[in-house]
């Protein structure tokens, strides 16, 4: 069963971003039996249905990212770049999406963590 983490932290102790608060939503993808195309709709499908029983902030911000991932990521080249994205894999794959502009997508072994891809949204 895939968890989602949605933190929201202000760093106040900066004198450069002095009250600026960073959005960062990180979900663990479920890519076991489908590719992470099928795993973004399964999930975005899943939070409109959640929302429409009990309307949250914290929803329509995951709908939003992830409506905007379905529409900008390249599926393709990411499922032919990355065998981890296709589909079947067991393994611990995550994505990371920090202030709305940035995508990570990356795997967990063991203790570390392998960073697949950075992309600008």
């Amino acid at each position: 069963m895939p968890s989602y983490v949605l933190l929201f932290y202000e760093i106040s102790l900066s004198l450069i971003y002095p009250s600026r608060v960073i959005m960062m939503l990180t979900i663990k993808l479920d890519l076991s039996h489908h590719c992470i195309q099928t795993e973004l709709k399964r999930l975005y499908n899943k939070k409109i249905s959640k929302y429409f029983k009990s309307p949250k902030r914290e929803l329509e911000l995951e709908i939003e990212i992830l409506k905007k991932l379905l529409e900008r990521l390249d599926f393709a080249y990411l499922r032919s770049k990355f065998i981890e994205l296709r589909g079947g894999y067991d393994g611990e794959i995550y994505l990371e999406i920090v202030d709305d502009k940035e995508v990570v997508i990356g795997e967990i072994e063991g203790n570390n963590m392998k960073i697949l891809m950075k992309h600008q949204i």
